[in-house]
């Protein structure tokens, strides 16, 4: 029982220090808070200083800790086991019980000498009853929390009274507490007022005048004043500021000759404050150029700031530069790292030919601008730097890159006919020429050879004076020579600049023209399954081949930022073994595409232009990894060994595109209008299947047998499709005819397409067969069967001139040699595979539908249209890539006199350039870009 009696004495006790201890730290926190209020208000009235600030900080800590102290150790007193006995026993109504048990317990009469046993057995009994009576009272009405309210209290109201001010006058709260927080920060003290000043921390030009506007929120100011300290005299200077308009002040420091800082006060408000520095040198404020160009290029001069890019011109351009400062000049300092000439307006400070120092200077004294010119014959940097009158030189300079540019070699490209081509020996083709150089063409040849004879050249008449890019167009009646199918023709095409320093020319690759018969042009396309597969092989190739040049363009940028003379570093080593590693990658990926046989001749025919691509991506590969495990290999040997592996990958990128992808390109193009043709002849052969079944219904008209009309509800749903599949014929037709680009080579198919679309909506085909729907709904066979009859008979009519239409398509398949050579049977092969195999070689009306089984419904929705070939020109019908065609390069008789057409016309605005002066920079650097978009567009039929 002593026990029980002590453990309840400790948890009493515990509970009342717990509770002083709270209580305590709850005064002393209210005690502190309101001190640091009281502090604020103080400083709110006389805007205390910030040692004064952080000495009331401190004060409101200590008295905080000092009140702390002393509240505890009271409580502390308080908590003896007389005390907690006496909250026990009034709290129990023992009348002293406990308290007598509890001094029992703390001095027993039994540990006394000569204590009888009587008096031992009372004390312990005492204390048991003293237990026992503790023990039934709570440790909440023994030691009750009630002295945590009032503190608690003092402390919650402190705390709501700063949320509302907090909340009512948010920026007095954080001015406040900032300026107690932050108490040697820049925080004027709180005012209604507010101010912005422009243009805050500023940088003057040495002697020159500083605005300073300010501009007050919150109130009405009456009067400003901008007080201004400097460095160099250590006093303040006040200065009246002037109002404008929407409540803008404005103030001016004229002669601005020291550092300093400013801010601006009215009526016990004021500014932050703010620097003033101040530029004792003088400053480039703008540099122009005049470039001009040598006279045979006939290019006007450029004059203006510097091009985006750098100074980029040819070896002898006149370039004049003028610098101006904000103050008076004497000089300019012109270096550049590499010689240059001199020209009138430049002294030279070291060489008399040839300098790589000029000296600028004014045109008179006092000028702030200086000039002078010299004649570009190098590459190198150019850097310039003035001087004032007084001798100091500027801290800031203008460099730009000087960039020697080449009269690079013209270069002629032959658009029409294709690379590789066929025709038939009664067509004309157009040989559509290009011919561009940077600054002039001077000559153009066409040669033309026939089964390998010696070529003979015509000249074509170049204009004056030379333009940078020549179309022309020829005239070559194949008529006119006597040709049969088997007679190769080829064509390639010679253009010279007017390079003073001796012309120079380059050659357009051969373009090689197949003579074969109509026949041979009328194959069918692959369906759009088989052609997708074969297709998407090789465009993967040709992408994975596209991925490695790049990946080598972006090794060629990296390698140039390094010193060509330094060591390779080791994250340029780094990036040469993951390029290595990826090509290699994409090599073995290519030799796998190439194991991998499709069941047609083409592809066996093309498989060596496979191996070969990733050969070259092999070879590609080796060079980078031998490159990257070179020792001692420095930046520039890196940089040539990668531009030698990129050329050689460029030369078979170049290759496999003419031998595979070109030739695979013009294999996707004939489809839409040939496809169109066939799908005409069906529906005429489901019209008159249609129309034999129906001739048994005749003389059966609105008999009540179930399965009759039954019948006949099927056979009107049959002949409501075939005209609905006729409706969506004719808009097919329409709309790939109208889709196909503009080229004359094209008149022909466009025609004839148009007009056959046309004559069958005029015909009365759509009619009949409406006639013998609504026969059929009636149940009248004697109406509906001579109506399908009649639909069919109409259409039997168009037969032929839908025939021309594929024919027309099909001698798009002439002008591909390349494809002819490795088709062999892969065209029947795919049409075999799409159960197009039989009828389409045959000739009259008993073939026409023959053989376009019920398969051909999963190709109702391939448009294939179009002569050029044009790759990613979708159907209105649907279909995605499948109406690709192949085309021939002329149907009809030549463009006498060279005009050149609309979709000519386009190709030349494809290929990027304009009829004004083009910067030599731009041209040279994105030519070979805009070459690519305009053949892609030139392609695709844009």
């Amino acid at each position: 029982m002593n026990t029980n009696l002590n453990q309840r004495i400790s948890v009493i006790k515990r509970r009342l220090i717990a509770v002083g201890l709270s209580a305590s730290t709850a005064w002393a926190v209210a005690a502190g808070a309101l001190l640091l209020l009281l502090s604020m208000w103080l400083d709110l009235v006389l805007e205390l200083p910030p040692a004064v600030r952080i000495a009331c900080g401190v004060a409101c800590l200590a008295l905080a800790v000092v009140m702390a102290g002393l509240l505890i150790r009271s409580a502390w007193h308080r908590v003896t086991p007389a005390a907690i006995a006496r909250r026990l026993d009034g709290a129990a109504g023992a009348h002293g019980q406990v308290v007598s048990g509890v001094d029992l317990l703390l001095s027993p009469p039994m540990a006394t000498h000569g204590a009888s046993a009587v008096t031992s057995g009372l004390a312990r009994m005492a204390v048991e009853r003293a237990a026992a009576l503790a023990a039934n009272v709570s440790s909440a009405v023994a030691a009750p929390a009630r002295p945590l309210y009032r503190p608690v209290a003092a402390l919650a109201v402190l705390v709501l009274f700063a949320m509302i001010t907090a909340a009512a006058a948010p920026r007095l709260f954080s001015t406040q507490w900032l300026r107690f927080f932050d108490p040697f920060g820049d925080h004027p003290p709180y005012s209604r007022i507010e101010f912005t000043l422009d243009p805050g921390n500023a940088r003057v030009v040495y002697g020159s005048t500083l605005d300073i506007r300010a501009t007050s929120h919150g109130d009405t100011v009456e009067g400003l004043d901008l007080v201004v300290k400097s460095q160099e005299a250590g006093t303040e200077e006040v200065l009246p500021m002037f109002p404008e308009a929407a409540g803008s002040w404005r103030g001016t420091l004229t002669r601005v000759t020291s550092d300093g800082r400013y801010f601006v006060r009215a009526r016990g408000a004021r500014s932050k404050h703010f620097d003033i520095g101040v530029i004792t040198v003088p400053k480039l404020e703008s540099v122009r150029f005049r470039i001009t160009p040598p006279a045979y290029t006939h290019r006007p001069p450029l004059e203006g700031p510097l091009p985006q890019g750098g100074l980029a011109a040819l070896p002898g351009t006149l370039v004049h530069i003028w610098a101006k400062s904000n103050r008076p000049l004497s000089a300019g300092a012109l270096e550049t790292d590499a010689p240059q000439g001199v020209a009138s307006g430049a002294v030279p400070s070291t060489q008399p030919i040839a300098s790589t120092q000029f000296t600028l200077q004014p045109a008179a004294a006092g000028d702030t601008e200086v000039g002078g010119s010299f004649i570009v014959q190098a590459g190198g940097r150019l850097s310039l730097k003035v001087s004032d009158v007084n001798g100091q030189a500027s801290t800031d300079s203008f460099t730009t890159p000087i960039t020697l540019l080449r009269d690079e070699r013209p270069f002629v490209r032959i658009l029409e006919p294709k690379p590789d081509s066929y025709a038939t020996p009664d067509v004309t083709l157009n040989v559509e020429m290009i011919a561009e150089d940077d600054y002039g063409v001077s000559r153009l040849e066409l040669f033309r050879s026939l089964d390998e004879s010696p070529a003979s050249s015509v000249i074509l008449p170049v204009p004056k004076p030379e333009p940078t890019r020549f179309p022309t167009t020829t005239p070559l009646p194949l008529a006119a020579y006597a040709l049969s199918p088997g007679n190769v023709i080829k064509l390639y095409a010679r253009v010279e600049d007017n390079d003073p320093a001796g012309p120079k020319g380059s050659e357009s690759p051969v373009v090689t023209v197949h003579i074969i018969s109509k026949e041979q042009m009328q194959q069918m396309m692959l369906a759009r399954e088989g052609l997708e597969v074969l297709l998407g092989k090789y465009e993967q190739a040709t992408r994975r081949m596209e991925a490695a040049n790049e990946k080598i363009e972006q090794l060629q940028k990296a390698l140039a930022k390094a010193d060509s003379n330094s060591e390779l570093s080791k994250e340029l080593r780094e990036q040469l073994k993951q390029a290595a590693d990826q090509i290699a990658k994409d090599a073995e990926k290519l030799a796998g595409l190439s194991a991998e046989d499709l069941p047609f001749d083409i592809d066996h025919a093309l498989k060596n232009q496979l191996d070969e691509a990733a050969q070259a991506l092999e070879k590609a590969a080796d060079a980078l990894d031998k490159a990257a495990a070179r020792p001692g290999l420095s930046a520039g040997a890196a940089a040539a060994a990668v531009a030698k592996a990129r050329k050689e990958l460029g030369g078979e990128r170049e290759k496999f595109k003419e031998e595979a992808a070109d030739p695979l390109d013009h294999l996707a193009k004939i489809y839409p209008l040939i496809e169109d043709e066939a799908r005409f002849a069906e529906l005429w052969e489901r019209q008159k299947d249609l129309a034999d079944r129906m001739e048994s219904l005749v003389g059966h008209d609105d008999e009540d047998d179930p399965h009759q009309k039954s019948r006949m509800r099927d056979l009107e749903a049959e002949q409501r499709q075939l005209k609905a599949d006729l409706r969506e014929l004719l808009d097919d037709i329409e709309n790939r005819t109208a889709e196909l680009p503009s080229d004359p080579r094209l008149d022909g198919l466009r025609k004839t397409a148009g007009e056959f679309a046309k004559a069958v909506r005029k015909s009365t085909a759509a009619d009949e067969m409406a006639a013998s729907e609504s026969g059929l709904a009636e149940f009248s066979g004697s109406r509906s069967a001579p109506a399908a009859r009649a639909a069919a008979d109409t259409l039997k009519k168009f037969l032929a001139q839908c025939q021309s239409v594929g024919e027309q398509g099909g001698e798009c398949l002439k002008f591909q040699p390349k494809l002819a050579s490795s088709l062999g049977g892969t065209v029947e092969q795919l049409l075999e595979a799409e159960g197009l195999g039989m009828g389409k070689g045959q000739k009259g009306l008993a073939g026409a539908g023959g053989g376009y089984s019920a398969r051909r419904s999963s190709l109702r929705n391939v448009g294939m249209y179009g002569r050029i070939p044009v790759r990613g020109s979708e159907s209105r019908a649907g279909g995605g890539r499948a109406d690709h065609g192949i085309s021939d390069t002329s149907n009809g008789p030549g463009h006498a006199g060279n005009p050149l057409d609309s979709s000519a016309k386009s190709r030349l605005d494809a290929s990027g350039q304009s009829d004004a002066a083009i910067p030599d920079r731009y041209k040279r650097r994105v030519g070979e870009y805009f070459q690519r978009v305009a053949d892609e567009l030139e392609q695709n039929g844009k």
